[in-house]
């Protein structure tokens, strides 16, 4: 069975670059031609020049670099075995990512959801709600509400449920910088 023809145009960072990138989509009969409605890009230099296209950059194994390119409107990062199912991928509107920088991303949303429920937390703290209330109101439970409040007192230094909740009501959930 013959592979769907794919085509890709190319950009580069330098003429060698551009050389290599080339070589390689030929390797996975990737046709290369300017223009086409699918972009590989040597690198986030390079993401300027894509005209609204779809673009699959090349990843170096960097995954500051790949989450880099994908702030920068890259659809898929793609090391040199995989740039021909990546564009298949980005044809379809797809999204094709490296596992680590989608295990980096995954891990980076689960700490900003933690900390907006610490802070919902503390909001219902400062309000003077019980552990019980708390623990309805978002929908967790009461052990890891207990927990939380005792991270929070341990945090701040406070010895009771009242200090820690006139501490926060005085400076939010968080110190502030330079405030310990």
């Amino acid at each position: 069975m013959r592979a769907a023809a794919i085509e890709a145009d190319v950009i580069a960072c330098s003429d060698i670059e551009r050389a290599g990138l080339v070589a390689v989509l030929r390797q996975q009969r990737v046709a290369v031609r300017p223009g086409a409605p699918l972009v590989v890009a040597g690198g986030i230099c390079c993401l300027e020049q894509r005209d609204g296209r779809p673009v699959v950059v090349l990843s170096v194994g960097d995954e500051r670099q790949d989450l880099l390119a994908v702030r920068k409107g890259a659809c898929a990062v793609a090391g040199p075995q995989m740039l021909r199912e990546a564009l298949a991928a980005a044809a379809w509107g797809m999204a094709v990512l490296p596992s680590g920088l989608v295990r980096r991303l995954v891990q980076r949303d689960a700490a900003r959801q933690r900390e907006v429920r610490r802070r919902q937390l503390a909001e219902l703290l400062v309000a003077g709600c019980s552990n019980r209330e708390i623990a309805r109101e978002l929908g967790i439970s009461l052990s890891l509400v207990k927990r939380e409040i005792a991270r929070l007192r341990e945090q701040r230094g406070a010895r009771r449920r009242h200090d820690l909740a006139v501490m926060l009501a005085a400076d939010g959930p968080w110190p502030r910088r330079g405030v310990a």
